[in-house]
């Protein structure tokens, strides 16, 4: 289908690109003569992936560790690795999918953290694209419907149980007391995770 919008050939059914995605955003790029025909149009789409996945990298290891070194070590060994760089100049499917894994990674480990629905929202939207883009994203959102109610029931059950510590541990203190160190401790518990 997204070939035969930008070459003008009829394919047969055997003979077909493959998933949407990929083809549907580079469309616009092929569009342009130039880009076109030296093949950039495509090599345009994995390099903002590219971009795309290393900024997800470094908020996934600021969102999982709370730490930004843990964050820049993460984009640094992403960005500089001479396979990936490859990769993500080629006009391929998987530069794609590789965003789709990592946009989703991190919106649902955002949800798991905060419980917002936007983050679940975007989660799904990555999801939804990882399937339009390859066969690998079918088992990958297969994967997180399965996996969601079971890490959120987790997630909820370590909260309430954080909160019960901290309030049991701060009835304890005296009361002039009690309101600052009940927000140092849910601060120390937040940045933990």
């Amino acid at each position: 289908m997204g070939c035969s919008t930008t070459s003008n050939r009829d394919y047969g059914n055997s003979e077909r690109c493959g998933f949407p995605l990929p083809h549907i955003l580079a469309a616009p790029l092929a569009a342009i003569d130039p880009l076109w025909r030296s093949g950039a149009a495509g090599s345009l789409l994995s390099v903002v992936c590219f971009v795309g996945n290393s900024l997800f990298l470094f908020l996934i290891g600021i969102e999982w560790t709370g730490s930004r070194i843990a964050g820049w070590l993460a984009f640094l060994f992403f960005a500089f690795n001479p396979h990936l760089i490859y990769l993500f100049t080629t006009p391929e499917n998987e530069p794609l999918m590789i965003l789709c894994i990592t946009g989703l990674l991190y919106y649902l480990l955002r949800w798991i953290r905060h419980q917002l629905w936007k983050d679940l929202a975007f989660a799904a939207l990555f999801a939804f694209a990882g399937t339009w883009t390859r066969y690998e994203g079918w088992a990958i959102a297969a994967a997180a419907v399965v996996l969601m109610p079971i890490i959120t029931r987790r997630a909820l059950r370590r909260n309430s149980n954080r909160e019960d510590g901290c309030n049991s541990a701060c009835a304890s203190v005296p009361e002039p007391h009690n309101g600052k160190i009940a927000t140092k401790r849910h601060k120390r518990s937040q940045n933990f995770l």
